[in-house]
């Protein structure tokens, strides 16, 4: 008998065996009593059924390239690939007139007729089991010959001698790192390399009957069966009639598709990844996420034919999909579990989450509203629901989210967060639960519960473990109930320096030189959700130092701020920006701030303001600086009164971080460069940089770019820059990406430029001297970014694109 660490390489050799840069596998079952007999061992680890699929994966992928090179010289006719085998080996001799199955090893029994690896591996397994063969009909025993083929093994095979375990048992060849691991029973490892062109030459049921697993009247009647019940696959219905069990159908699919195949069963699914994959996209197309390997995930799919699904997928979820194949059986199964456990664990975290913070929460209310205190206070507890509506509360401002959606549809109720910019699925709350949520959170924010047929919009302030927070709350009508969304605005969480932000050095110095004049007008512009409103915060913080009357016209008013007057617009009573404007001028202001410029009334007065003696501060939503300009021209504002006016426009996008714990450099591809619209041969000097932003973009990069930029200089093309992205873990949630930086386009309006203002100019003449004067762009801005390492040159092109 061998050694047990003879056993252990026995038992992955015999598994995997790499012939000729082939793929050839035998059946983890087989294999486990070749090396081990009789004798049972502990279950796999988890940790082997990984390492065996990702060994299966990577086999399977080295023979597709390799099969898809062409080769450099003309094969000759003794050369080529037998077609039979379907992996390449080394020539054999010719078959032996006769076999002792009782001695024969698995490499001597392949070469029978109708015997291939796995039909040889079940012989020697079951002898090793149960003994010697006694006769042609102990032979039958073994699963997959059938009368057919023993009649074709009667004359070629002998029952005389003894086997006895030897190294000859193993397969001729194998890999070093094959002994690195046994085999776990969990991946299926007995799919040989098959037709590699992404469909199969040969159908699953005549592979089935070839195998002698099903014979040619089984096949018959569940052909028939099947035309009766369209769109069911051939497999399927196989496991519904008996015929077939699930783990012999997947395993020659799996040789059919040529694809890795696993047992969900016994593989312990990362619990994490479900929320890559809704729930409905999993029960529908029968996927399952499995594992992630930095941008590639590896799904589990029941239908390999499905190549549609992969593409799906790969849009959802972000990631390069490496599928594996699974029974649908054992799908619907792992599905069922997996993500009614998922919804569990949410819910025990949730409550967790409760249990630890249930002291530290609680609902404040002014002074008048006692009355609604108390009620709160009795519901707190008494109602489940206000548990689990506080849970979630907490654990979206400890999660960083800007927003919480609670959204009603016909059939579920879905809770999403928005965290830097983008919207995550995070729990399904039972449907029946819809109207308790929604008259909750209306109870929360002085709304009226009878009302469900109008818009509303509130306000929350909660106490989480000693820290004030405030939600702003809007409830809108939809077809299946109504959607209630919740901005966090939580002040421990507002930055208001400027440089951490990330604007340049020189558009720092400009903006506080606008802001620093007692009268002119300074205007911020971009898309909603931009950061307009943290901007122009920080910029009043610049100048409330007390001896300024500031005072604001907002809707709504975000964030309360020390030493500044903030008053909350009221479209609905008549108190418009306008107005407010109009009455800000009669309390003796020194610096304005108007939430957005919407119309001309509202410009007029802040353009008047502004050449009166005033600070004004605004927003527009434009795309860049100088369509801003045109923006006000096309209002009807005098172009002398604008010119006049202003001090200077900033422009301003928000773009995603890479993560720090999984930053890697790449190198960008020409379709990249393309998307850019720059050629990897461009300089920066062609782009209009300066040497002063590069000094600054240097002496401000991210620590894994300064190796990268010590010979930055206005000749160094854009392929020469250092590139880097996140491969994507834990912290960022295997995004790669986290946290969010701002793009700054600020254009000072020097006498040039003020000049070409009172003449109309148009758009681009106008960006066209502002970057003369030293402007950068949006798209210069996203560039210095990139070469400091800290966000993508895919996120700039995202966000930059106009």
């Amino acid at each position: 008998m061998p050694t047990p660490a003879e056993r252990q390489a026995l038992l992955f050799l015999a598994a995997v065996a790499v012939i000729g840069g082939g793929v050839r596998a035998v059946g983890t079952r087989a294999l486990a009593r070749d090396v081990a007999g009789a004798e049972q061992g502990p279950a796999p680890s988890t940790d082997l059924a990984t390492r065996a699929l990702d060994a299966q994966i990577a086999a399977v992928d080295s023979a597709r390239r390799r099969e898809h090179e062409t080769p450099s010289t003309p094969r000759s006719r003794s050369s080529r690939t037998p077609k039979r085998p379907t992996v390449p080996r080394e020539r054999l001799p010719a078959p032996v007139l006769s076999v002792d199955v009782n001695d024969a090893s698995a490499a001597e029994l392949e070469r029978l007729p109708r015997v291939g690896p796995a039909l040889a591996a079940r012989i020697v397994a079951w002898r090793e089991q149960h003994g010697p063969f006694e006769s042609l009909e102990s032979l039958r025993h073994v699963r997959g010959i059938g009368p057919a083929t023993a009649r074709r093994l009667a004359p070629l095979v002998t029952f005389s001698g003894r086997h006895s375990p030897s190294q000859s048992e193993a397969p001729a060849s194998s890999t070093p790192h094959a002994l690195s691991a046994s085999s776990p029973k969990s991946v299926n490892m007995s799919a040989p390399v098959g037709p590699l062109s992404g469909r199969a030459t040969e159908r699953l049921g005549d592979l089935l009957v070839n195998e002698g697993l099903l014979t040619r009247e089984q096949l018959a009647k569940a052909l028939q069966e099947q035309s009766v019940t369209p769109g069911q696959r051939i497999g399927l219905t196989l496991i519904k009639m008996g015929f077939v069990p699930e783990t012999d159908v997947v395993r020659m699919l799996a040789r059919q598709f040529r694809m890795p195949a696993v047992d969900l069963s016994r593989f312990e699914v990362d619990t994490r990844l479900l929320k890559l994959i809704p729930a409905e996209l999993a029960s529908k197309h029968k996927v399952l996420p499995l594992k992630r390997d930095g941008r590639q995930l590896t799904v589990a799919i029941a239908d390999p034919t499905a190549m549609s699904v992969l593409d799906d997928l790969k849009f959802i979820t972000r990631y390069d999909i490496v599928p594996v194949l699974a029974g649908e059986y054992s799908m619907r199964a792992a599905i069922e579990k997996h993500y009614e456990a998922n919804e569990v664990h949410m819910q025990s975290l949730l409550q967790d989450i409760v249990a630890a913070e249930e002291d530290d929460v609680e609902v404040l209310e002014a002074q008048e509203d006692a009355h609604d205190a108390s009620v709160l206070a009795a519901l707190v507890d008494e109602a489940p629901v206000v548990k689990l509506i506080n849970a979630i509360l907490v654990d979206a401002v400890h999660k960083g989210a800007s927003d919480i959606h609670f959204e009603c549809f016909e059939h579920e109720l879905r809770v999403r967060y928005r965290i830097d910019g983008v919207l995550t699925e995070v729990m399904k709350p039972p449907l029946k639960m819809r109207a308790a949520l929604i008259s909750r959170f209306k109870i929360m924010a002085s709304l009226n519960i009878a009302e469900r047929r109008v818009p509303q919009d509130g306000r929350i302030k909660l106490k989480v473990a000693k820290k004030v927070i405030d939600f702003r709350v809007s409830v809108l009508p939809t077809l299946f109930g109504e959607k209630v969304v919740l901005r966090i605005l939580d002040k421990g969480n507002l930055t208001l320096d400027l440089e951490q932000f990330g604007i340049e050095p020189r558009a720092e110095r400009e903006l506080m030189e606008a802001i620093s004049n007692p009268y002119g007008m300074v205007l911020v512009t971009g898309p909603t959700g931009s950061g307009k409103t943290t901007t122009l915060y920080s910029a009043l913080s610049k100048i409330n130092n007390g001896d300024t009357n500031i005072m604001t016209a907002e809707d709504p008013v975000e964030y309360n701020l020390f030493g500044i007057n903030q008053v909350q617009v009221r479209t609905d009573i008549g108190m418009t920006f306008a107005a407010a404007l109009k009455a800000f001028l009669r309390q003796d202001p020194n610096v304005i701030m108007v939430g957005e410029i919407r119309d001309l009334e509202t410009g007029s007065i802040a353009i008047k303001a502004a050449l009166t003696g005033h600070m004004v501060m605004s927003t527009l939503h434009t795309n860049s600086a100088p369509e801003t300009i045109t923006r006000l021209l096309d209002m009807g504002l005098e172009p002398f009164n604008v010119a006049s006016a202003l001090n200077l426009i900033l422009a301003q996008r928000l773009v995603r971080r890479i993560c720090s714990k999984c930053k890697v450099r790449y190198e960008p591809d020409a379709a990249e460069f393309a998307g850019a619209k720059v050629k990897a041969t461009t300089t920066m000097r062609e782009l209009k940089f300066t040497d002063e932003a590069l000094d600054n973009a240097k002496s401000r990069a991210t620590p894994e770019a300064v190796p990268f930029l010590s010979n930055l200089s206005l000749d160094t093309t854009i392929g020469e820059l250092p590139y880097f992205k996140g491969y994507g873990c834990d912290a960022c949630g295997g995004t790669g990406l986290k946290g969010r930086q701002g793009l700054y386009e600020v254009m000072f309006l020097t006498q040039t430029l003020k000049k070409l203002v009172i003449q109309s100019a148009d758009v681009q003449v106008l960006r066209n001297a502002a970057i003369d004067e030293g402007m950068l762009s949006l798209r210069m801005d996203g560039w210095l970014k990139v070469l400091k390492g800290v966000t993508t040159l895919d996120q700039v092109i995202r966000e930059t694109a106009s």
